[in-house]
């Protein structure tokens, strides 16, 4: 019988070669090749910011602390997703409720999320988030649980962690997974068993650019240093 694997990645010489640039220069964290990196994805994602981080649970965590999450936040999201989607909730120090997802798809049902935020005592002067899950190359009904999400006054976070690039026709148009056209923010992951693999990684994708201020002070832990104050630059410096 055929075995399956876990994961299997694939790294070419441009990637090996791109790795040495960075390590041959005077910025292994946080400088330039990593703003380049943001900056493609955010064009390749159609959306105005990207920021990166060292893993998807470090992407979870960031956005939902960026949106407000803490402790008496209400954090809904679907049972067909990895632990981290919650956990990262737990972190903010919200409470987690499950809703039910559609039997065909997998994805969130937005009936039942509706129910479930009509079910919640929520804090008033509280943030409270839903974060659907775009699974496998399918893309959520980000649409309609945006909807409910305005009426029930719920931010959301769309978890794209597998689903960069998914695409699918809704009400007529063309919507796209990780875009941000229906969410505050979407987030993805690097890992080698994802489609997009960076040995590790995560990032957090908005068109919010305060959002996406808050999200690098938050990671930098307020400190910020431009590229150019570098009065001695080495040549090996990736662009």
């Amino acid at each position: 019988m055929d075995i399956i694997p876990y994961s299997r990645q694939w790294i070419d010489e441009k990637d090996v070669e791109a790795v040495s640039r960075v390590l041959r220069s005077d910025w292994l964290t946080q400088g330039p090749a990593v703003e380049a990196f943001e900056n493609a994805l955010a064009k390749r994602a159609g959306t105005r910011r990207a920021v990166v981080v060292s893993h998807g649970t470090a992407a979870l965590h960031l956005g939902y602390k960026a949106l407000g999450a803490t402790e008496g936040s209400v954090g809904i999201t679907s049972p067909i997703t990895f632990a981290a989607t919650a956990n990262a909730l737990h972190y903010c120090g919200a409470r987690v409720r499950c809703c039910d997802v559609d039997p065909e798809t997998g994805l969130m049902d937005p009936a039942s999320l509706a129910s479930a935020m009509q079910q919640e005592e929520l804090a008033a002067d509280k943030t409270h988030l839903v974060v659907p899950i775009s699974f496998a190359g399918r893309l959520a009904p980000l649409e309609k649980i945006a909807a409910f999400a305005r009426k029930e006054g719920f931010l959301v976070l769309e978890d794209a962690a597998h689903s960069l690039g998914a695409y699918a026709e809704r009400e007529g148009r063309i919507m796209g997974s990780a875009s941000c056209e229906s969410t505050q923010a979407a987030i993805l992951s690097f890992h080698p068993v994802k489609h997009l693999c960076a040995g590790e990684g995560g990032a957090i994708l908005t068109n919010d650019e305060k959002l996406a201020d808050r999200m690098v002070s938050l990671r930098s832990h307020g400190m910020h240093r431009p590229y150019a104050d570098d009065e001695n630059p080495s040549p090996d410096r990736p662009s």
